[in-house]
Protein backbone atom coordinates (compact mmCIF):
# COMPACT_ATOMS: atom_id res chain seq x y z
CA UNK A 1 0.00 0.00 0.00
CA UNK A 2 1.78 3.07 -1.41
CA UNK A 3 0.41 5.87 0.84
CA UNK A 4 0.07 4.06 4.45
CA UNK A 5 -1.16 8.01 5.73
CA UNK A 6 -3.92 8.56 2.86
CA UNK A 7 -5.71 4.92 3.33
CA UNK A 8 -5.67 5.46 7.14
CA UNK A 9 -7.38 8.58 6.95
CA UNK A 10 -9.91 6.83 4.33
CA UNK A 11 -10.29 3.87 6.88
CA UNK A 12 -11.11 6.21 9.75
CA UNK A 13 -13.28 8.03 7.84
CA UNK A 14 -15.09 5.01 6.50
CA UNK A 15 -14.98 3.58 9.74
CA UNK A 16 -17.11 6.32 11.10
CA UNK A 17 -19.38 5.94 8.27
CA UNK A 18 -20.36 2.25 9.28
CA UNK A 19 -24.20 2.99 9.69
CA UNK A 20 -24.98 5.07 6.28
CA UNK A 21 -22.67 2.65 4.80
CA UNK A 22 -24.52 -0.10 5.27
CA UNK A 23 -27.68 1.26 4.86
CA UNK A 24 -26.34 2.07 1.34
CA UNK A 25 -25.51 -1.54 0.90
CA UNK A 26 -28.56 -2.71 1.78
CA UNK A 27 -30.46 -1.09 -0.59
CA UNK A 28 -28.43 -1.70 -3.48
CA UNK A 29 -31.45 -3.17 -6.13
CA UNK A 30 -29.24 -6.26 -7.47
CA UNK A 31 -28.55 -7.59 -3.59
CA UNK A 32 -32.53 -6.77 -2.66
CA UNK A 33 -33.09 -9.07 -5.74
CA UNK A 34 -30.77 -11.65 -4.15
CA UNK A 35 -32.48 -11.06 -1.04
CA UNK A 36 -35.88 -11.39 -2.13
CA UNK A 37 -35.28 -14.18 -4.27
CA UNK A 38 -33.73 -16.43 -0.59
CA UNK A 39 -36.20 -14.62 1.65
CA UNK A 40 -33.26 -13.29 3.57
CA UNK A 41 -34.47 -10.50 5.69
CA UNK A 42 -32.52 -7.28 5.44
CA UNK A 43 -33.07 -6.18 8.71
CA UNK A 44 -31.33 -9.66 10.06
CA UNK A 45 -28.47 -9.40 7.41
CA UNK A 46 -27.40 -5.75 8.59
CA UNK A 47 -27.12 -6.63 11.93
CA UNK A 48 -25.95 -9.69 12.09
CA UNK A 49 -24.02 -10.54 9.12
CA UNK A 50 -23.40 -7.36 6.89
CA UNK A 51 -21.97 -5.62 10.14
CA UNK A 52 -19.71 -7.80 10.85
CA UNK A 53 -18.35 -8.16 7.45
CA UNK A 54 -18.22 -4.34 7.47
CA UNK A 55 -15.93 -4.70 10.36
CA UNK A 56 -13.58 -7.83 8.88
CA UNK A 57 -12.82 -5.17 5.42
CA UNK A 58 -11.89 -2.49 7.50
CA UNK A 59 -9.91 -4.21 9.84
CA UNK A 60 -8.06 -6.41 8.03
CA UNK A 61 -7.52 -2.99 5.72
CA UNK A 62 -6.24 -1.28 8.35
CA UNK A 63 -4.25 -4.36 10.09
CA UNK A 64 -3.24 -6.27 7.25
CA UNK A 65 -4.44 -8.86 8.76
CA UNK A 66 -6.03 -11.82 6.33
CA UNK A 67 -9.87 -11.35 5.87
CA UNK A 68 -10.29 -15.04 5.84
CA UNK A 69 -9.09 -14.84 9.78
CA UNK A 70 -12.52 -13.18 10.94
CA UNK A 71 -15.30 -14.69 12.12
CA UNK A 72 -17.51 -13.07 10.44
CA UNK A 73 -16.30 -14.74 6.67
CA UNK A 74 -17.29 -18.07 8.23
CA UNK A 75 -20.66 -16.77 9.79
CA UNK A 76 -21.02 -15.52 6.17
CA UNK A 77 -20.52 -19.15 4.53
CA UNK A 78 -22.89 -20.66 6.75
CA UNK A 79 -25.34 -18.59 5.90
CA UNK A 80 -24.96 -18.61 2.65
CA UNK A 81 -25.40 -22.68 2.85
CA UNK A 82 -28.26 -22.39 4.92
CA UNK A 83 -30.02 -20.33 2.41
CA UNK A 84 -28.53 -22.17 -0.50
CA UNK A 85 -26.67 -18.82 -1.55
CA UNK A 86 -24.44 -20.28 -4.26
CA UNK A 87 -20.96 -18.58 -4.08
CA UNK A 88 -21.06 -16.56 -7.67
CA UNK A 89 -23.85 -14.47 -6.08
CA UNK A 90 -22.03 -13.52 -3.64
CA UNK A 91 -19.77 -11.43 -5.20
CA UNK A 92 -22.91 -9.09 -5.33
CA UNK A 93 -22.03 -8.58 -1.73
CA UNK A 94 -18.62 -7.35 -2.29
CA UNK A 95 -19.15 -5.15 -4.77
CA UNK A 96 -22.68 -3.74 -3.56
CA UNK A 97 -20.51 -2.74 -0.40
CA UNK A 98 -17.34 -1.57 -2.59
CA UNK A 99 -20.26 0.99 -4.38
CA UNK A 100 -21.48 2.13 -1.25
CA UNK A 101 -18.38 2.98 0.23
CA UNK A 102 -17.28 5.04 -2.67
CA UNK A 103 -21.07 6.67 -2.72
CA UNK A 104 -20.87 7.54 0.75
CA UNK A 105 -17.63 8.74 0.86
CA UNK A 106 -17.68 10.74 -2.50
CA UNK A 107 -20.85 12.26 -0.84
CA UNK A 108 -18.32 13.34 1.81
CA UNK A 109 -16.02 15.15 -0.14
CA UNK A 110 -13.72 12.41 1.18
CA UNK A 111 -12.54 10.54 -2.13
CA UNK A 112 -10.46 11.23 -4.45
CA UNK A 113 -9.19 8.94 -8.17
CA UNK A 114 -6.33 8.01 -6.63
CA UNK A 115 -8.27 7.26 -3.00
CA UNK A 116 -10.80 5.01 -5.45
CA UNK A 117 -8.00 3.37 -7.41
CA UNK A 118 -6.07 2.32 -4.35
CA UNK A 119 -9.64 1.06 -2.83
CA UNK A 120 -10.15 -1.08 -5.73
CA UNK A 121 -6.82 -2.84 -5.66
CA UNK A 122 -7.48 -3.46 -2.55
CA UNK A 123 -11.07 -4.91 -2.54
CA UNK A 124 -9.39 -6.45 -5.42
CA UNK A 125 -6.90 -8.28 -3.01
CA UNK A 126 -9.86 -8.86 -0.43
CA UNK A 127 -12.08 -11.02 -3.13
CA UNK A 128 -8.94 -12.80 -4.10
CA UNK A 129 -7.94 -14.27 -0.51
CA UNK A 130 -11.73 -14.70 0.60
CA UNK A 131 -12.38 -16.12 -2.67
CA UNK A 132 -9.91 -18.98 -2.71
CA UNK A 133 -10.44 -19.23 1.41
CA UNK A 134 -14.04 -20.56 0.70
CA UNK A 135 -13.11 -22.42 -2.54
CA UNK A 136 -10.42 -24.65 -0.69
CA UNK A 137 -13.43 -25.37 2.19
CA UNK A 138 -14.06 -29.00 2.04
CA UNK A 139 -16.90 -28.71 4.76
CA UNK A 140 -20.41 -29.50 4.20
CA UNK A 141 -21.95 -25.97 5.77
CA UNK A 142 -25.02 -26.98 5.35
CA UNK A 143 -24.76 -29.91 7.82
CA UNK A 144 -22.25 -27.45 10.23
CA UNK A 145 -26.13 -25.56 9.91
CA UNK A 146 -28.16 -28.43 10.86
CA UNK A 147 -25.75 -29.56 14.06
CA UNK A 148 -25.21 -25.91 15.11
CA UNK A 149 -26.44 -23.17 13.13
CA UNK A 150 -29.74 -23.07 14.38
CA UNK A 151 -28.99 -21.80 17.79
CA UNK A 152 -27.12 -18.75 16.21
CA UNK A 153 -29.57 -18.50 13.01
CA UNK A 154 -32.94 -17.05 12.92
CA UNK A 155 -33.77 -17.96 9.30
Amino acid sequence: MQNNQMLNHIMDCIDSQKEPIIDRWMADNALSALFAKYEVSKEYFAKHIASQLFDMVVESIKTGIKATDYDGLSHLITFANAKAIKFHQLILLKDALFFAIVDVMYARGVFSKKAFDELSAIFSEIHKEVSEYILSKNVDFKAVYELEGQKNFRL
